[in-house]
């Protein structure tokens, strides 16, 4: 992907990798014989259009439903959740129509009788496809039969889909010595837009995170404080870290990305000075009733 890279820290210990997942399953309604990506998609329904529910070969869709038109897809793979599950399901779909407040693609496991999600359907622009999407009820796993059912609309569907949890990127950890000394690991992933849910998966060992950080890989990335009553400005120039912040600092330790304490001193005041070689540190402020850690890059 093209951008600029995301690094995310993570303070841990023993050997590990940390797996992020973020991918989706995407099922089409398929060809003129129903068979798409290996799923078999079936009008159960036809529900009580005139003409009723039907395959379109052109928009690869199933036209001409109605309230109550119901579809089967199987057998989806769901995973084995070993390393995550599915979350969400979506569904793309057209709908020119006015629809009613309680509009939606009702989605059942295995029968019509065990309800998963409802996908919210809304008025669209003339052979216009749009995706809508909800959370999952529970967990799902393992292999299943998928019914789709039509609740007070007669939108066209194209596609069904659900969020399936891949790795994003592996954080590797080394191991600490201690059970309270925590380590530094980084790693570095594409360019990610937007407000997301982040999964992590421990794998292969019981390591205890204690944060988990995101930052822009440039110069002048200094993460922020969400604490609005507590405000740090730091930053470095010639080697010279300065430190500022609304509250009388009592520690403040600077820390290596290995995880290495590199300096720990009791200013307790609201002003600091610290001399560091070129290099990317973790700055770490306490205070009285705050905590708050930064990434600073000298050059």
């Amino acid at each position: 992907m093209k951008g600029m890279k995301k690094t995310i820290l993570v303070a841990l210990f023993l050997p590990l990798f940390i797996n992020i997942y973020a991918e989706d399953l995407y099922i089409s309604m398929g060809n003129t014989s129903g068979v798409a990506l290996n799923y078999l998609i079936k009008i159960e329904d036809a529900g009580s259009a005139e003409g009723g529910a039907k395959y379109d070969r052109n928009t690869k869709s199933i036209v001409n439903t109605s309230d109550g038109t119901l579809i089967r897809i199987s057998d989806i793979e769901f995973g084995s959740g070993r390393y995550g599950d599915f979350s969400r399901v979506f569904i793309e779909y057209s709908n020119p129509d006015a629809t009613l407040n309680d509009a939606c693609f009702d989605i059942y496991l295995e029968n019509t009788l065990t309800l998963i999600a409802s996908v919210p359907v809304e008025k669209t622009n003339v052979g216009e496809y749009v995706t809508s999407s909800s959370t999952f009820a529970v967990n799902v796993v393992g292999i299943h039969k998928v019914y789709v059912k039509w609740r007070n609309h007669s939108a066209n569907i194209k596609g069904f889909g659900c969020n399936e949890l891949k790795p994003l990127v592996e954080v590797k950890a080394v191991k600490s010595g201690s059970p309270i000394q925590y380590r530094f690991s980084s790693a570095v992933f594409d360019k990610i837009d937007g407000i997301h849910h982040v999964k992590m998966v421990w794998k292969n060992q019981s390591a205890n995170v204690y944060a988990v950080y995101f930052d822009k890989d440039d110069y002048s990335s200094i993460n922020q404080t969400y604490n609005s009553a507590f405000n740090v400005y730091a930053y470095a120039k010639d080697k010279i870290l300065n430190i500022k912040s609304n509250r009388n600092m009592e520690m403040i330790e600077i820390y290596s990305l290995f995880g290495n304490l590199v300096l720990k001193d009791k200013p307790q005041t609201n002003e600091h000075k610290v001399y560091l070689t070129k290099g990317i540190y973790l700055l770490k402020i306490k205070t009285i009733e705050h905590i708050v850690i930064k990434k600073i890059i000298t050059i």
